[in-house]
């Protein structure tokens, strides 16, 4: 039985220190780490931490990451003391409409394993920014197992919690009109995130964001949906990390993570490519708007948007108990641009990806910055026009979603 989305759905900057580079560069994996109050699965290197673990052959991880150094703030800490970038700020720095757009549209986050709270952590992060109510009770929310169930969700996992607070946190900021569905897998195979998808899509999804990686291309074909949008994130590892799926189908838009930061320009903000964020030449068809001449496959990214820890952004999870934190990784990115999507409003006449490559103009250039050594070219090196680290640029409002 289908549940029906009813009912209409801060601001500051960052004041977190930057990281030295030096300190993004490696990862020293360990099974389990503690910090005061917290759990996290991933690997750690200094201040930062991954969220799940490594990746699986066989399984998925998610693709958001955490700053330890910012401090555990009680859910009545005061707007100026959160840390990362607030949502004004994004809306701001990527021109979005977001106080006006996004009525009647739905965004799906899905995720593996269940956030419990994941509703009420997302109800104090809208009213500590301003944002309008999203709840159950008014139908702007719903929460659904991978079969479509309001009820028998799968067992708890505060790795995966942490990213189901930080994609609803961010696509809230995005598109704060917007009506939100989560729909938890009942694990991190690929598929059971194939049925949740599906099943996202079945209850009315315009757009599903996929902020998890693997290796395994088995269930590509269940990611064809046209019509809607499905966002998948890139991974991290930088050049040399890969293609992952979902963000290597040819059925999805890949998005890639940069560097915001303030400008001296028009715009007032930079992007750069981040050096950890993904690219490069895929297995999958090579979709027809892509005409970029090194890669006879798909590659990726489509486009991009903030996703460093430098300085990251603004969310609240309290199952896994630290409250107030920020969050980094091509996740970020990817939360982002599912919303820009569902600004625009656009996705029933969309074919996958094309409109970024027909519009690119429409977007932010990115210009600086590479992840990794690759000759020079565009697979890895930001450059005027398309590269495979930024795509086709940054959001610079909905013109090109």
């Amino acid at each position: 039985m289908a549940i029906a989305l009813l009912g209409g759905c801060g601001h500051g900057q960052s004041n977190v220190a930057p990281i030295p580079t030096a300190a993004l560069a490696s990862r020293t994996s360990e099974s389990e780490h503690q910090s005061t109050t917290f759990t996290y699965g991933g690997t750690r290197n200094g201040v930062l931490a991954d969220a799940c673990g490594s990746l699986d052959p066989n399984a998925a991880r998610c693709t958001f990451s955490m700053r330890l150094d910012t401090p555990t703030l009680p859910g009545d800490a005061p707007p100026d003391a959160i840390r990362g970038f607030h949502p004004a700020t994004l809306v701001s720095a990527y021109s979005l409409p977001s106080l006006f757009f996004g009525v009647g549209q739905t965004i799906a986050v899905v995720i593996a394993h269940d956030d419990p709270v994941a509703g009420l952590d997302m109800e104090r992060f809208r009213a500590k920014f301003g944002l309008p109510a999203c709840t159950k009770a008014n139908g702007c929310y719903a929460k659904l197992n991978q079969f479509g169930d309001p009820f028998n969700y799968p067992s708890p996992d505060t790795d995966w919690a942490f990213g189901a607070s930080t994609a609803l946190d961010i696509v809230s900021g995005i598109c704060p009109n917007c009506h939100l569905l989560l729909v938890e897998a009942d694990d991190f195979t690929e598929a059971n995130l194939a049925t949740a998808v599906q099943t996202a899509i079945r209850f009315g999804a315009d757009v599903v964001d996929t902020t998890w990686v693997d290796r395994n291309f088995s269930q590509n074909a269940k990611y064809n949906h046209p019509g809607h949008i499905i966002v998948a994130s890139s991974t991290e590892g930088g050049y040399q990390g890969g293609v992952p799926f979902p963000a290597g189908s040819q059925y999805v838009v890949a998005v890639g993570a940069t560097v915001l930061s303030r400008a001296s320009n028009s715009r007032g903000w930079v992007d750069k490519t981040w050096a950890q964020t993904s690219s490069g030449c895929g297995t999958e068809p090579k979709p027809g708007w892509q005409h970029d001449s090194l890669c006879s496959k798909r590659t990726i990214v489509d486009v991009s948007a903030v996703g460093s820890p430098n300085p990251g952004v603004a969310m609240y999870d309290t199952y896994n108990e630290p409250g107030w934190m920020a969050a980094y990784g091509p996740g970020v990115a990817a939360s982002i641009i599912a919303g820009a999507y569902a600004l625009a409003g656009n996705e029933s006449q969309l074919n996958y990806a094309r409109s970024l490559y027909v519009f690119r103009s429409r977007l932010f250039d990115v210009t600086q910055g590479d992840n990794g050594h690759c000759g020079g070219t565009y697979l890895c090196t930001a450059k005027p026009g398309y590269d495979a680290p930024s795509g086709n640029g940054t959001p610079n409002g909905v013109g090109a979603f």
